[in-house]
């Protein structure tokens, strides 16, 4: 499946979501781990587009 875009698509994740849009702001590296097909690109990518924060993607690089 492809990672969503949109936060209704993503359920039960509100309070993770405000936790890592504050950690944006302060911290400079953060990880994100789980396991597979959890939807932990799908969290990353709209906490970014939410918070508006510069970011670089590593994810086509090979």
């Amino acid at each position: 499946p492809r990672p969503k875009t949109r936060r209704e698509d993503l359920f039960n994740r509100d309070e993770e979501l405000k936790f890592l849009s504050e950690a944006l702001n302060y911290a400079s590296i953060i990880a994100i781990t789980g396991l597979r097909c959890t939807g932990k690109i799908s969290f990353m990518k709209l906490a970014l587009v939410e918070s508006d924060c510069p970011y670089i993607s590593l994810e086509k690089l090979s």
